[in-house]
């Protein structure tokens, strides 16, 4: 406790680290249950039982903490802290504690030494890191607990920590196994959703989209953010699915190489478990695509290059690619994007990337059929959208992806009034996430929207943050 104070003391800021609560939850959790091993002295074997019971209970304390926050289920954590702990202990906090003693009379030669010895033994602890982290598992992803698992955790293991206070430490153990073992399976299950389901999400100014499928299929169109950003669209669909219970996308698709529709794509890999595969675009391959298939390669990931006369079934579904021509090429990258429709029962789908009329043109003199749903090419931008195009089309609903108070002025007016006299129902994902859900026996997808359950105060916080993104 006087640790705590002093730290936020001089930074009050501290109390919103996670570093510092997981540290303390940590040395709580061992002050209170780990006076029983602590007690014994003497012999090298039950210092390694201190040893391994202290690591097993900072990784018991932490775990709910650890898995909802970084998305990880730490496998190998005790292992892990059976090899770092001693280092931290005895190598790395000494000399880098002494080395800033030193700093103080003046001894700055002898303070760059100690420090440069505690910097070497955190490169060994990194080793460390690395090496659990190769192993089968090291880097599992988990779903986002959900309010019951964290109740079940924390019952579990206070009835843990009264079997252990009352001597039973077989009981203890046993319960704690089965406080962990609930855990885990209640991260890993699988989600499944009885009815199609599409997500358009609220990425500020870009685009980003997902259908969840039956059979834990995964489609996820496009994922915007700036380079070097770790907030960012990629981040908001990865822990938007964990949120959902999913771990994984088996079909990635990325309209083009613009960073407000990829940019965010360096995150996502990272934050989730696991992509199956990627769709791009046929055509030439710019500086952006080609960067977008090094990363790819990078994960070990199949790309696909799709082009127009394309057509499959994925999963099921009808997969229909309309543009672009595999020989394509055009200094306009919009025009480079990937345009496809999907079916799902009745009603089709399309995804037109950030085309504009001159392609419109092209897919119009190729003969398009009418949509159900779409996604307003380009954002609602007056290059887009032309009028021949949207009676060809004839959508009942279009999904306009702009920020709020954009810049751009996205959608534009006449677009947006060009689409409602075709009798369409106009969407901004600027007023917050859209959801589609097909209901069995309905003619239509139910419409939900995210905005519904938004304080003024956060709305107003929304803006500003999606200006920054």
């Amino acid at each position: 406790m006087l640790a705590l104070w002093l730290i936020l003391l001089f930074d009050p800021s501290a109390i919103a680290s996670l570093s510092l609560w997981l540290s303390f939850l940590a040395t709580a959790t061992i002050l209170l249950w780990g006076k029983e091993v602590a007690a014994e002295q003497g012999s090298p074997l039950s210092r390694l039982r201190m040893l391994l019971w202290v690591s097993l209970l900072a990784t018991l304390a932490t775990l709910p903490l650890v898995a909802d926050v970084f998305g990880r289920l730490p496998l190998y954590s005790l292992p892990a802290n059976m090899l770092l702990v001693p280092l931290y202990a005895l190598w790395i906090l000494p000399l880098a504690l002494l080395g800033e003693l030193f700093v103080l009379p003046g001894l700055d030669a002898l303070a760059h030494g100690l420090l440069l010895l505690s910097a070497y033994g955190i490169e060994l602890a990194h080793v460390v890191i690395e090496f659990f982290h190769a192993l089968p598992a090291g880097d599992l992803v988990v779903a986002r607990p959900d309010w019951y698992a964290h109740a079940l955790f924390a019952l579990l293991m206070m009835i843990a920590g009264r079997r252990l206070w009352q001597g039973r430490h077989r009981q203890a153990m046993a319960t704690a196994g089965l406080a962990l073992l609930c855990f885990c399976v209640l991260l890993l299950r699988p989600t499944d959703i009885a009815q199609p389901r599409w997500l358009i999400w609220d990425a500020g100014q870009g685009a980003a989209s997902t259908l969840l499928l039956p059979e834990h299929h995964i489609m996820t169109v496009d994922v915007p953010g700036r380079p070097g950003s770790r907030f960012n669209g990629g981040s908001m669909v990865a822990e938007g699915l964990r949120a959902m219970g999913y771990r994984h996308i088996d079909v990635l698709v990325i309209s083009h190489a613009q960073q407000d529709h990829a940019g965010g794509l360096p995150v996502l890999l990272s934050r989730l478990g696991k992509v199956d595969e990627i769709w791009l675009p046929a055509g030439a391959i710019s500086a952006p695509m080609q960067q977008l298939l090094d990363l790819a390669a990078a994960h070990d990931i199949p790309v696909r290059r799709l082009g127009r006369g394309d057509a499959w079934l994925w999963r099921g579904y009808a997969v229909d690619v309309l543009w672009p021509p595999r020989d394509f090429q055009d200094r306009n990258r919009n025009n480079q994007s990937l345009v496809f429709t999907l079916r799902i029962g009745t009603d089709t789908l399309l995804f037109a990337g950030d085309i504009e009329g001159r392609v419109e043109r092209y897919l119009l003199a190729g003969g398009l059929r009418p949509v159900t749903m779409m996604l307003m090419p380009h954002h609602g931008s007056r290059t887009s959208s032309t009028p021949a195009f949207v009676q060809a089309l004839s959508p009942d609903r279009v999904i306009a992806q702009t920020g709020r108070h954009n810049h751009y002025h996205f959608p534009a007016t006449d677009v947006v009034r060009r689409y409602r006299q075709q009798g369409a129902q106009v969407l901004n994902t600027a007023d917050g996430a859209i959801i589609f859900d097909w209901q069995a026996g309905e003619t239509a997808p139910k419409l939900t929207r995210w905005h519904e359950f938004f304080s003024p105060r956060r709305s107003l916080a929304l803006q500003w943050w999606r200006r920054l993104l």
